[in-house]
């Protein structure tokens, strides 16, 4: 198992540095649509050379594998660079949908297939996610199904590997009113 944190800027480099060299962590998650061009050479230049870089999430890109037609969204040659310059073979995004999104599964396949074509080289993964369920009931995020663990599971099935965020893993353990140990049960 590797463990990772994502890339933030605003992070001293001297605490990232450290926390590699200890061998705390093996992999920096750049966020991607999070980030604008400027995040993009700081993550370039900055990241320490023994971490693996997750591209977690390209830029200008949706960050969810069941949105449809994610690839019209990017910019192909741009996010080629990120991958020939930080050498990373591995690509990963949330794992879940948007209620507008339509079939998710149908999405997922199609997203796949395309991202293999475009990424021949590079290992898909997909995060764990959470709805934020208000007093209602209501999903504000995405549906209430993407946190599900029969979900998540059939979608890591498909995919090369799965990165599984805790702070999301609690988050859905309140959406189903569940202890987080029973939700990771």
């Amino acid at each position: 198992m590797r463990i990772g944190i994502n890339y933030i800027s605003t992070i001293p480099n001297e605490l990232t540095e450290k926390l590699v060299s200890s061998n705390l962590i093996q992999v920096l998650k750049f966020p991607g649509t999070r980030c604008n061009k400027q995040e993009w050479y700081a993550f370039m230049e900055n990241r320490p050379k023994k971490s693996v870089a997750d591209i977690h999430g390209l830029i200008s890109f949706v960050p969810a594998w069941n949105e449809r037609n994610i690839l019209d969204k990017i910019d192909k040659h741009l996010n080629k660079k990120l991958f020939q310059k930080t050498k990373s073979t591995y690509f990963s995004t949330h794992i879940g949908r948007f209620n507008e999104d339509g079939d998710a599964f149908q999405n997922f396949e199609e997203n796949l297939t395309e991202m293999r074509k475009l990424f021949p080289n590079i290992r898909m993964g997909g995060e764990n996610v959470f709805s934020l369920v208000d007093a209602n009931g209501k999903a504000n995020y995405m549906t209430i199904e993407s946190s599900s663990p029969e979900f998540i599971n059939k979608m890591w099935n498909k995919l090369d590997f799965g990165v599984f965020d805790l702070a999301h893993a609690v988050l859905a353990s309140r959406d189903y009113g569940v202890s987080f140990k029973e939700y990771v049960n």
